[in-house]
């Protein structure tokens, strides 16, 4: 074989795999919100509530799903990616869930106006791993109540609480994150709509 012959070999083989790669599609997923398991929290007299902000742990902060394999060791996936921003993503689908256990109204949009009175709601995701067949998520969340006064705006009460979340491992890898993060996103709403007072 000449060399030119084996170049021109080397630059199709090279080719044919760059096109390869190419053409595995990107596959996006979002999450899903849960009803309720039991009947609606009607107790609940509260100021209405917003979830202001959902923080997530940078290292899985990014479009593409990433999975914890090993103390460690993570997998991001090139070709499976989140549909919108994962903290904007949980903020929501958690709004979701909450206004399935809240009383109509006690549940204020993403988006919507905060009116006076009403009390914001804090997510701190520190960590989601798995741990022998369940993936675990340690997060406490924090309620702002509403201040009584205007001149105590810039230092509300808070109400804080931590919890660590349990879901089964999905079997089917990555592409089972967005189920077991939409349940776990679930049990939290449970939480805190338990939580409030």
């Amino acid at each position: 074989m000449s060399n030119t012959t084996r170049s021109l070999a080397m630059i199709l083989l090279a080719a044919s795999a760059l096109a390869g790669c190419a053409g595995a599609p990107t596959k996006f997923y979002t999450m899903d919100a849960a009803p309720a398991a039991g009947p609606v929290q009607s107790d609940y007299a509260g100021p209405a509530i917003r979830v202001d902000a959902v923080h997530i742990p940078p290292a899985l902060d990014r479009p593409e799903l990433v999975r914890e394999t090993a103390k460690n060791h993570l997998i991001v996936s090139d070709n499976d990616h989140w549909a919108a921003p994962l903290g904007e993503m949980v903020r929501r689908t958690l709004t979701q869930d909450l206004s399935a256990r809240l009383p109509a109204g006690k549940v204020i949009f993403p988006d919507a106006p905060k009116p006076p009175g009403s009390a914001g709601v804090v997510i701190d995701i520190l960590a989601i791993s798995p741990s022998g067949g369940e993936v675990v998520m340690d997060v406490s969340w924090t309620v702002l109540s509403p201040s009584a006064r205007p001149e105590q705006a810039s230092r509300p009460a808070a109400d804080q609480h931590a919890a660590r979340l349990t879901t089964p491992q999905a079997a089917r890898g990555v592409a089972g994150d967005a189920a077991e993060l939409s349940d776990l996103t679930s049990q939290l709403a449970q939480a805190i709509a338990a939580s409030l007072k």
